[in-house]
């Protein structure tokens, strides 16, 4: 009689059955993200997108693919469409696209293993991957990205960028075993390259720091003849050069094409490029280095005082220790080629956000989620170095110290999902350990706001040093800084001082946004003849700025000019028709002119029961 006895010890350390329990795991601590309201950009970008709301606009979102990050833009509206507008689902979904990078980080870095050291039968060689798979979708730093809805862009982008390493190399490893005739390389050769190009692409839909897989491409190569001379590496990485040159080039041509400019940051003067590559180079070494290494204390907005000097002891510090690293990677590059790959991985996936393009949003951990890949990769190589010691201490050791790693990083990770799902507390908690970013501020006094605590949002304002912030002016962004001038005018602190601000900040980056606000703070003080020459000023730059009609319906009705606030009104709701502010505008206008207001005020009521989430737009400051 055969025997039917089941090898279960078999069962359960088999790698699949690992990465099995690992997904499982990474489930379940993501779970409260599924209660997470929207935040920040999920408004602008998601509720109030009609290309995600109205699936009838989904052929915009093809027409700016590519520069749009319409593949984000599609994956929203389709949800949105199909899942009843529910917030819900789409963090299901920013959860499932997590687990699907986690399970490409897992067959990635086996492929990559394989590909470096063919032919080796190492014992640890079947758990290749699974190291640097917990490592990624565990790390508390991801939290940001996957429970933050809109940085789904992130996840995606690192999902193509998986793959277009992984099924490369399978379509290699595949002809390799086969006879290696002349046209048998050149098929090989297309198709690898076809499907690196399918993989781009749809990563530029996602994100633009796709654009970095080439050099991560290029590296891999040059670790995979790491034997070779030097100057023979880069004879032959100069022939693989090309395709990337041509692809590199036909897209910054279509986005020059398409946006008018190869970079579109508006914001891009308003504070020197070389503070902004200082800061960011100091950012690099002294913050995400450290929460790569020890993720604590992790913020939404973490405070960084600027670079102003090239003399500052950050600044040279963090020189040094990037000089320190690239040593190292360059003496690992023939020992430990793996550990080297990891290093290139980390640091040029999060240049191109982190150093090189001066952006305004100084820190943001989601932008460490491709390079975590890198760091992942380095923490299975040391932990199987450490393995492969014959001294039985040793080995256990290293298992100890790694399963304290996975308990700590999934409790620090399923707190981190708690702290997001009462925005408040956790606004409140940003604002405590930077009282003077303006953005967590606002976020924090909106949150109140919203809770009817507007008492307590005022106190906090009052009680703020304003004489810091008047230092800091000169180092605060036009977006920040409007931000900060619409709250002071909302509570009415410092009224005086909010106008001179508004002026400045209209003088120095004249926008149809930031003369809105100047024109609000001379309302609030009845200039009202001055803040029509500023809507004059504002119309003939935007004839369309519906913020400004409003503005000018408003003075009209003050003044008793009913026919021609009637008039701004009408052209303002030709543009937003279901916009709830300019219906209650319309409804005092009616009032004043003795009209029956019934029909628009169903029509309000409608609108707030319609949308489940209009206390998370901040459609409108009420002055």
């Amino acid at each position: 009689m055969q025997s039917t006895h089941v090898d279960w010890k078999k069962i359960v350390t088999h790698p699949i059955a690992l990465l099995a329990f690992l997904l499982l795991t990474v489930f379940l601590v993501y779970l409260p993200a599924l209660s997470v309201p929207p935040y920040l950009d999920d408004n602008s970008a998601i509720l109030n997108n009609t290309r995600v709301t109205d699936i009838k606009n989904i052929s915009l979102i093809f027409r700016d693919f590519f520069v749009g990050r319409g593949l984000v833009q599609l994956s929203l509206a389709l949800e949105w469409h199909y899942f009843d507008d529910e917030i819900r689902a789409m963090h299901g979904f920013n959860i499932l696209y997590h687990l699907l990078a986690a399970m490409l980080v897992y067959f990635c870095v086996r492929a990559v293993r394989r590909f470096l050291y063919p032919g080796s039968q190492n014992e640890w060689r079947r758990y290749a991957g699974l190291g640097a798979a917990l490592v990624f979708a565990l790390h508390p730093v991801n939290t940001q990205p996957v429970t933050y809805i809109i940085s789904r862009a992130n996840i995606l982008a690192t999902i193509f960028f998986l793959a277009g390493i992984f099924f490369p190399l399978k379509i290699y490893f595949l002809y390799r075993a086969r006879e290696r005739t002349f046209w048998a390389r050149c098929l090989w050769f297309a198709s690898m390259l076809a499907v690196f190009a399918v993989c781009f692409l749809l990563g530029l839909g996602s994100k633009e720091i796709i654009v970095t897989l080439p050099l991560v491409w290029l590296m891999l190569l040059a670790c995979a003849w790491r034997r070779e001379r030097i100057l023979t590496i880069l004879k032959r990485l100069s022939l693989f050069c090309l395709p990337f040159a041509i692809l590199f080039i036909a897209y910054f041509i279509y986005r020059k094409v398409t946006l008018g400019a190869y970079l579109s940051f508006p914001d891009i003067e308003a504070r020197s490029p070389w503070v902004n590559f200082g800061t960011q180079i100091c950012i690099m070494v002294l913050y995400y280095i450290p929460r790569t290494l020890i993720p604590v204390n992790l913020l939404f907005r973490p405070p960084f005082p600027l670079v102003n000097s090239i003399g500052d002891p950050r600044l040279l510090l963090s020189v040094l220790v990037l000089i320190l690293i690239g040593m190292i990677a360059l003496y690992l590059f023939r020992k430990k080629t793996e550990i080297s790959l990891g290093i290139f991985w980390f640091f040029v996936t999060l240049a191109p956000t982190s150093t090189l393009i001066p952006l305004w949003d100084l820190i943001a951990e989601r932008r460490l989620y491709l390079s975590m890949i890198g760091a992942a990769l380095i923490a299975e190589s040391l932990f199987f170095y450490l393995w492969k010691q014959s001294r039985r201490p040793i080995r256990l050791a290293a298992v100890n110290y790694s399963a304290a790693v996975v308990i700590l990083f999934s409790v620090l990770t399923l707190m981190r999902n708690v702290e997001y799902q009462n925005p408040t507390r956790f606004w409140h908690k940003e604002h405590l350990y930077s009282p003077y970013n303006l953005e967590n501020l606002h976020n924090y006094l909106y949150r109140l706001s919203q809770n009817n605590h507007g008492d307590e949002a005022k106190k906090v304002l009052q009680n703020l040093n304003w004489d810091k912030i008047k230092e800091q002016n000169e180092f605060i962004d036009t977006g920040s800084l409007d931000s900060l001038i619409r709250l002071m005018l909302n509570y009415r602190i410092e009224v005086e001082y909010a106008s001179m601000l508004a002026e400045k900040n209209a003088e120095k980056y004249p926008s149809p946004f930031t003369l809105n606000t100047y024109q609000l703070a001379l309302m609030v003080q009845h200039r009202f003849k001055d803040a029509m020459e500023i809507i004059d000023k504002t119309l003939a730059m935007d004839r369309n700025h519906v913020d400004t009609l409003f503005n000018k319906a408003f003075i009209f009705r003050i003044f008793g000019l009913y026919s021609s606030a009637e008039e701004c009104l009408a052209m303002a709701m030709r543009l937003r028709p279901d916009d709830i502010v300019l219906l209650e505008e319309q409804v005092e206008l009616y009032r004043a002119m003795k009209k029956d207001t019934g029909p628009i005020e169903t029509k309000i009521e409608a609108l707030k029961g319609k949308n489940k989430y209009a206390s998370e737009i901040d459609l409108k400051s009420s002055l």
